[in-house]
């Protein structure tokens, strides 16, 4: 039967991070004022990260005296501290971190694909930082949705939308949401808002990434084009000039109570009929005026 001792694996190897020795890696981070320099081994660092890993590969440093030298300007000393521990040591304490300070790690840690970590950070947030995360949930989702592997924050934020989508919809800045964070609203099942009051948000996103749209609704063509949906099986030809695979076509009425009804027409070489589709079987980036 084998037996561990990987807490004095752990100590030794951060010991010799500690130490310096034989080191043949400088690298420098945080701004000039604030600048800090950390000696390491490129063995280790990229045997323990894939980013390292392909900085050494491809030869992206610059060598004096024999020694790599690595610049990360953007990236605070403090934060960096803690991960380098981690990759020598296998450990990291997140108690008594400011919730800024862990979401900061979280980014670090898609940029040096510390995959391992992912789960283990967004979770400290989630369970030891929910009033933060609540009030800077724009925050949450810029960082979250910039990386698809920060599920656990994305289905904190898409949740928490849902339950209370004026947060977002009646915020001054709801237009410069992110379009895989106004997605996942949509295939959310549980929303508490009617599809078709999402649809009006959502035509009022795509016109904010339009901007030689009309400003009055009125003026609009009746046939609005939400345009380049990725998954092409889904996509939805334009009215007449043949297929358009990169366009999704709605025609939309208004009826007494300010309600909206959207309908689609398919390619008739595709798998859709004619008729009222659901919001999340779409991908939407934006609206653009109807080609003639």
């Amino acid at each position: 039967m084998a037996t561990q001792f990987l807490p004095h694996l752990s100590q030794d190897f951060t010991k010799l991070l500690e130490s310096k020795k034989k080191h043949d890696v400088i690298i420098k981070v945080d701004k000039s004022n604030n600048e800090k320099t950390f000696c390491a081994h490129s063995i280790i660092l990229e045997t323990r990260s894939v980013y390292f890993e392909n900085v050494f590969s491809n030869k992206q440093f610059r060598k004096e005296n024999n020694i790599f030298i690595l610049e990360f300007p953007d990236l605070s000393s403090d934060i960096f501290d803690i991960l380098i521990r981690y990759i020598y040591g296998g450990i990291i304490n997140l108690d008594n971190k400011k919730a800024s300070d862990i979401l900061n790690l979280l980014t670090a840690c898609g940029r040096f694909k510390l995959k391992e970590l992912y789960d283990y950070v967004q979770q400290d947030l989630i369970e030891h930082h929910p009033d933060w995360l609540f009030q800077n949930l724009f925050l949450v989702q810029k960082i979250s949705f910039k990386n698809s592997d920060f599920t656990k924050l994305q289905n904190y934020w898409t949740t928490t939308i849902c339950e209370q989508p004026e947060i977002l919809f009646n915020a001054t800045d709801f237009t410069s949401v992110d379009k895989e964070a106004l997605l996942s609203i949509c295939k959310e099942e549980n929303s508490c808002m009617e599809e078709n009051e999402l649809w009006d948000h959502i035509i009022r996103w795509g016109k904010a990434q339009n901007t030689e749209l009309s400003e009055e609704i009125n003026n609009w063509t009746p046939k609005i084009i939400l345009s380049r949906i990725q998954n092409y099986d889904n996509a939805i030809n334009q009215y007449g000039g043949g297929p358009n695979f990169n366009d999704l076509q709605l025609t939309w009425t208004f009826n007494v109570d300010n309600g909206a009804t959207y309908n689609k027409k398919a390619y008739n070489k595709k798998i859709h009929n004619e008729g009222s589709f659901i919001v999340s079987e779409y991908e939407v980036f934006g609206i653009t005026r109807k080609r003639q």
